[in-house]
């Protein structure tokens, strides 16, 4: 049997700066560029019971199955030209559902790549994640602003190897 090797240097994926997409319907998606996006998903959040056969089981409180953040550009194209805003991909909507005790839950595409890999050289993450802190920074000192996402990750659909 010949021996696979992993983790080469060629397989290694990039840096997840990039692009993110938001899922708005049939055959739509949002682009936004974003930056050091860093989740995780915490089986910790399980209450764990125990049944005669000595087996665990366990139970999820609530929708939350992990959590993370994410920093994008505060450009202004991330504000809706609307009142109310109707448009899931702005701050202006997140802000006024936040506001409105009813944080949006957005449907997103994260894709990696490993340029040199002599495979695939794609991997697409995909999840449900609830908008949970958007957070404005207007410093004076900075030239252009980041915008700080914290989220939470309602639901985990796959994390898989593609072509493109």
């Amino acid at each position: 049997m010949a021996k696979v090797l992993q983790n080469q240097k060629a397989d290694r994926i990039h840096r997840i700066n990039g692009v993110f997409e938001i899922d708005k319907g049939i055959d739509e998606n949002q682009l936004v560029f974003i930056q050091g996006l860093t989740f995780s998903l915490d089986a910790g959040i399980f209450e764990r019971d125990s049944i005669g056969t000595g087996e665990a089981v366990f139970t999820q409180n609530g929708d939350v199955l992990g959590s993370g953040s994410f920093n994008i550009k505060n450009t202004v194209d991330m504000f809706s030209g609307t009142v109310p805003a109707v448009d899931i991909s702005t701050l202006s909507y997140w802000l006024t559902q936040i506001a409105a005790q009813d944080p949006p839950i957005l449907d997103v595409i994260q894709t990696l790549n490993a340029p040199k890999s002599s495979g695939d050289k794609f991997a697409r993450i995909l999840m449900k994640i609830r908008i949970m802190k958007p957070e404005i920074s207007t410093d004076v000192d900075v030239a252009v602003d980041g915008l700080n996402v914290d989220f939470e990750i309602t639901q985990f659909t796959s994390a898989q190897r593609t072509v493109s």
